[in-house]
């Protein structure tokens, strides 16, 4: 029962997804409308825009005294820049990836130091993506410190999905799995 919500864990789990969104048919998406409107916070990537409270109470509940949702993905993705080359972290891995098709370094890296502190309500969930291109195609690795797979993974897959279409897509190669593991 941590702090005090009752719930049913599985440790390490681990699955491989083909093509998931277009086959999510084992769980009936709720509200697709939501989904899109998380996606679309994302892609504009601002911490600070706390619009996407407007349609989700919960995040109302974890905005940072200055105000930041470390959980807007969009951020790690789209805005933030690699302390490497000054690219965001997406230009990052199309750009590795370009340069060395067989690349292991084509990483996005979320959960940071700056998520780790005690009382923080908005630990990041998600701790990194890997990306890797194996027989042309695109293969998507997400690791995650924590997830609710009951509500959470019928938003979460579909955004990283767009995600992986996105590389994909820059990259011109076909999707590969999409293998989703969580501590």
């Amino acid at each position: 029962e941590p702090r005090g919500k009752q719930i049913s864990e599985i440790l390490f789990f681990r699955t491989v997804i083909d093509y998931p969104f277009h086959s999510l048919k084992c769980r009936k998406i709720d509200n697709l409308d939501y989904v899109k409107r998380e996606f679309q916070w994302y892609l504009k990537g601002d911490q600070y825009d706390d619009r996407i409270c407007d349609h989700a109470s919960i995040w109302k509940t974890i905005i940072q005294p200055d105000g930041r949702i470390f959980s807007n993905y969009g951020h790690f993705w789209f805005t933030n820049r690699s302390n490497i080359d000054g690219h965001t972290h997406f230009e990052r891995v199309i750009h590795v990836l370009e340069q060395d098709p067989d690349s292991r370094q084509a990483y996005i890296p979320m959960l940071a130091d700056e998520h780790c502190f005690n009382g923080n309500k908005d630990m990041v969930c998600t701790k990194g993506i890997t990306f890797r291109i194996v027989d042309h195609r695109l293969h998507m690795h997400v690791s995650m410190r924590s997830s609710d797979l009951a509500i959470g993974s019928s938003i979460d897959w579909p955004c990283f999905s767009w995600l992986h279409e996105m590389v994909a897509c820059e990259l011109r190669v076909e999707l590969g799995m999409f293998v989703f593991s969580t501590d």
